[in-house]
Formats: structure tokens, sequence, C-alpha cells
């Protein structure tokens, strides 16, 4: 706790040499959760959430948010796998359905014929 005490102490008095004359702070106690989730709603209606079920906005096709934002609120435990268990979830839904017949060439061509077809490799780093 001292160490945490430390850097809000650093935090306000760099807050307040940026201009700021009052800073706040009022630390959790163990019945706040300190998971922040549900800021973006995910559901099967556009005009009742931004997100589709894969986590895939509305408006915007290509974009996916698979933060804890989708989580409707925290269980107050760690969200963490449950973000990655959905993170994996949706990266299988873009391959099968985004990527569709291309998935075979995505995955097994070398890397000039991706990138000359428009496809970027899975790892940059791997060499042909």
């Amino acid at each position: 706790m001292a160490g945490h005490q430390k850097l809000v102490t650093r935090m306000r008095e760099l807050f307040r040499a940026a201009g700021f004359p009052i800073v706040l702070a009022k630390p959790f106690d163990r019945r706040t959760p300190s998971h922040q989730c549900g800021t973006i709603r995910m559901g099967n209606d556009p005009a009742q959430a931004p997100l589709d079920p894969y986590c895939r906005a509305f408006d915007v096709s290509n974009l996916f948010v698979v933060d804890a934002s989708f989580l409707p609120t925290s269980a107050a435990v760690n969200p963490a796998l449950t973000i990655a268990a959905q993170a994996l979830r949706v990266a299988r839904h873009i391959l099968a359905v985004d990527c569709g017949n291309n998935r075979e060439k995505i995955t097994t061509s070398s890397k000039r014929e991706q990138v000359k077809e428009g496809w970027r490799p899975l790892n940059a780093s791997q060499g042909e």
C-alpha cells in the first residue's frame, strides 16, 4: 500500500503542476469493483446496442471491440479470462466469416503472395 500511496502523491504533484488546483483521490475498498466493464453494449439489434454478438460494430464493419467494455458488468472477479475467450471466439469468427474461402490462402501462402494479394502474414517474423 505504501507504493500505491507514493504513486498517488506523485500524480497529485504532476496534476497540480499541470494546472489542476484540486486533485481528489479516494481508494476503493473491497466492496467496490475495480474492473471497468459495460461501456459498449453488444446485442442483436443495432437500435439497442452498437456491437453485434461477435463484438463487431454495426456502423463500422471492420471494427471489433474485444476489451472489457462489451461485458455488461463485472462479476467482482478479474474478467481477463472471459475477455481472452471472447477475443479468441471473435478471431475464429473473423477467419471463418470475413476471410471465407481465403482462409487457406491466408494461413498457407508465402509472404510474397500474401503481400501481392493484399494480405499480411500472421507472424511477420516468419520467413519463407
